[in-house]
């Protein structure tokens, strides 16, 4: 199966709100850098369709989970409008396997361009906040190993914004 027809598996299952079978029990091995590509392709899938990135999350920032996990490194992943919720009420009937997890969160304020920032610019740019972010998993059932998690394949995060 190629990284873009998985891609369009797993938009599929959320557009559908059905489970699909894990990737980590699918016979194909599959590495970080092929988690990264459809990552990549679910991507280019929202843009394609319109949709409107509004910024992007990080994960496994806690080195402390990251080493009890077994996971090397923290990751990111785009934020799509579609996924913010405005009036702070979720319809859990459009999400497979909701959980809810506490975050802090940088809100950004405006817009940042270019490679060269320093840490300065980017904290002068927004502020720090309290937040609720929902995973939701695009797996069928929840038995996946948590250290698969975390390679941008299987959650789709919704948001409030003040």
């Amino acid at each position: 199966m190629t990284h873009r027809a998985i891609a369009l598996e797993l938009d599929e299952a959320e557009k559908t709100h059905i489970g699909v079978c894990p990737l980590s029990m699918r016979p194909e091995v599959l590495t970080e850098e092929d988690a990264w590509s459809i990552a990549a392709w679910r991507d280019r899938l929202r843009e394609e369709r319109g949709e409107t990135r509004s910024g992007y999350k990080l994960g496994w920032t806690s080195e402390v989970m990251r080493s009890a996990l077994g996971i090397a490194q923290p990751n990111f992943g785009s934020l799509w409008e579609y996924m913010r919720v405005a009036d702070g009420e979720l319809d859990l009937g459009r999400l497979i396997h909701p959980k809810a997890e506490p975050e802090f969160a940088f809100l950004a304020e405006q817009a940042l361009e270019g490679g060269q920032l320093t840490a300065t610019e980017v904290l002068s740019a927004g502020r720090w906040a309290v937040a609720l972010e929902v995973v939701d998993p695009r797996w069928e059932k929840l038995r996946v190993r948590l250290a698969r998690q975390h390679r941008g394949w299987v959650f789709c995060s919704r948001l409030r914004r003040r």
